[in-house]
């Protein structure tokens, strides 16, 4: 997976030492130079960005990572018991 913004590319580099959750790469996309990483927080329960030392950011950068964040935030979040059991009728539909 690779995003591209306006200041940063965001790519997948990878799975946690888990093997359970991805590891993503922000880099400047003028230098090329890694500014940060993304990875999974367990206290949080979700995606956190961590940024390398000594980096600043503006608005539209922050902005762009709080995006990607939010978005593989929606392609983790489990089904709701709801979702579960409007999917079971679904597919029970589609056996017969």
């Amino acid at each position: 997976m690779i995003e591209k913004y306006k200041w940063i590319i965001i790519k997948e580099i990878g799975k946690s030492a888990s093997g359970k959750t991805s590891v993503f790469s922000v880099v400047n996309n003028l230098s090329l130079i890694q500014i940060g990483n993304i990875r999974w927080n367990s206290s949080y329960r979700k995606y956190a960005f961590y940024p390398e030392m000594e980096t600043y950011y503006e608005e539209e950068c922050l902005r762009d990572i709080a995006t990607f964040l939010e978005k593989v935030k929606k392609e983790r979040t489990p089904l709701t018991v709801k979702e579960k059991k409007q999917n079971k009728k679904i597919k029970g539909v589609n056996k017969t």
